[in-house]
């Protein structure tokens, strides 16, 4: 099993070299019909990559479009961003922008509930009680072998007061503290590729399509730990 999956990672390099090679778009499916006909090549960050990422709206760092730029919508409030975890931060048509400075207008959070899997596949974070659209994992074809943290809920006096992240390509792993308790990791830490911040968490911001390709938390009294 494993051979055939590195051979395969070895036919889709391959592939990959050949189709950068051509002057047509470099951010097409290599066969959008093959692409549409077998959805579990999103499951693999690899093949959905490169083979399909229109599909798996993965997207393509080499057909930039608009480049982000965090800048929270309430400029006086001391809210900064941190580490930005993923590999891109540009916005493509495979590729969905989220900024919660919006929902979070404010407030605070007062809920948290994630999906998890090889990577952090989702967030659902809820603000002044009331849900958030959720961020991540577009579709269920992305994973298999996933699920969801249980709803946690915090009053008045509990907040999110520090984040360890890992990752690097997507982000990996997140796992967050309150001022209270510690939250169940969600995710499989990347060694190597570690980040610790904190302060008090407002609200997050970034970039999806299978996966986090981008993810920023925004804090208030931010410390890099």
């Amino acid at each position: 099993m494993r051979k055939g999956r590195y051979i395969l990672r070895v036919l889709v390099t391959l592939s990959l070299a050949f189709k950068y090679s051509r002057s047509e778009d470099p951010c097409a499916d290599l066969d959008p019909d093959g692409c549409r006909a077998n959805p579990h090549l999103c499951r693999d960050p690899l093949l959905a990559e490169v083979t399909c990422p229109v599909t798996c709206r993965t997207g393509c760092a080499l057909v930039p479009t608009t480049t982000l730029t965090a800048v929270p919508i309430h400029p006086a409030s001391g809210v900064v961003g941190g580490h930005v975890m993923g590999h891109s931060t540009l916005v493509t048509d495979t590729l969905v922008h989220f900024n919660d400075s919006g929902a979070w207008n404010h407030g605070r959070i007062t809920g948290i509930r994630m999906q998890c899997g090889q990577y952090l596949l989702a967030m659902l974070i809820q603000y002044n009680d009331v849900w958030a659209p959720k961020h991540g994992f577009w579709t269920d074809n992305c994973a298999t072998n996933t699920s969801w943290t249980p709803f946690y809920y915090f009053g008045k006096d509990e907040w999110i007061q520090h984040a360890e992240l890992t990752g690097s390509w997507y982000t990996s792993s997140v796992t967050f503290t309150t001022n209270k308790r510690r939250l169940e990791t969600c995710g499989v830490p990347e060694a190597g590729a570690e980040f610790r911040e904190g302060g008090r968490l407002e609200y997050v911001f970034g970039v999806f399509g299978c996966y986090f390709d981008s993810l920023q938390l925004h804090w208030s009294s931010y410390v890099s730990l």
